[in-house]
């Protein structure tokens, strides 16, 4: 996972259900996340890092262990991330 942040696709709808997330994708699927995914995905806008996301997350939560909520906040980035949730990475031409 790229430490450098990406933000969320402007193409996927989203309807809270139930305590959760269902996030529809384009090709039909849908993902559903937690509110601690749903959290962790607000933040992604494309400026912070991983590691700002995981710290930004922590601080939302001041009486909770803050190094459970980083370890908590970067594995939903990762999942988030294999889920498809994020703009693709920019092509680079070399």
């Amino acid at each position: 996972m790229s430490g450098e942040g990406r933000p969320r696709r402007k193409d996927l709808s989203s309807q809270e259900l139930a305590g959760e997330t269902l996030v529809y994708l384009p090709d039909g699927g849908v993902c559903t996340l937690n509110a601690t995914a749903v959290e962790v995905w607000e933040l992604c806008d494309g400026n912070r890092t991983h590691q700002q996301i995981a710290d930004d997350f922590a601080d939302l939560h001041p009486d909770e262990d803050k190094a459970s909520l980083v370890s908590d906040a970067m594995e939903a980035l990762s999942l988030l991330q294999h889920s498809g949730l994020f703009e693709p990475e920019a092509a680079t031409s070399d």
